[in-house]
């Protein structure tokens, strides 16, 4: 959205398993949605969430599909993702489990997004464009890559699925994304 109103002050742009504003099918919508009317946001959602270690690992561990989490990722970077995650909220430690506060905003902007609300176009997007997701990916959606794609018209971009990649395919093994994202980074700074 920055670079959608800001184009002389970015130089390239990278997103990553991002939505866009598509109305189509998401599967975490039931979750966000109001209980009295599906088609709104939980007005009860609260300003965040509280996140124990295992909620944190929580969609990471569905995206992975095989029982033995430790072959797709290394159990030292997934124990770091937790206790750095929760060191970031002073409060973590005062709860049984220790558990951090996720800002909530996001929620809804992504419900909102699902159901088709925009909040940058772009078409609106001037400088080279890299938009990489995971093909297994819970967050965003094959239609978010089709419609950027088709709008993405005043700038160089490219777009990447990664096979077997999830959302957090970043800390994944190398063999399961993260090598592969890692060199179409590089390439792309290149």
């Amino acid at each position: 959205m920055y670079t959608a109103g800001h184009n002389a002050n970015v130089s390239r742009l990278i997103m990553v398993n991002s939505m866009y504003g598509v109305n189509s099918p998401w599967a975490l919508s039931s979750g966000f949605q109001d209980p009295q009317d599906a088609t709104q946001f939980d007005p009860s959602a609260g300003a965040y969430r509280v996140a124990d270690g295992a909620s944190l690992l929580g969609g990471w561990n569905r995206a992975i599909p095989t029982d033995d989490k430790t072959i797709w990722r290394d159990p030292r970077v997934a124990n770091a993702y937790v206790r750095d995650g929760l060191a970031r909220d002073p409060l973590a430690v005062s709860r049984t489990p220790p558990a951090m506060r996720i800002p909530g905003a996001f929620r809804k902007e992504h419900f909102d997004m699902a159901r088709g609300k925009k909040f940058w176009d772009a078409h609106d997007l001037g400088v080279p464009t890299l938009y990489v997701r995971g093909t297994r990916d819970h967050w965003s959606r094959p239609e978010d890559l089709e419609a950027l794609q088709r709008d993405l018209t005043n700038a160089k971009a490219a777009f990447r699925s990664i096979p077997d990649g999830t959302h957090f395919l970043f800390l994944d093994r190398p063999e399961h994304g993260r090598s592969t994202f890692l060199e179409l980074i590089l390439d792309f700074l290149r």
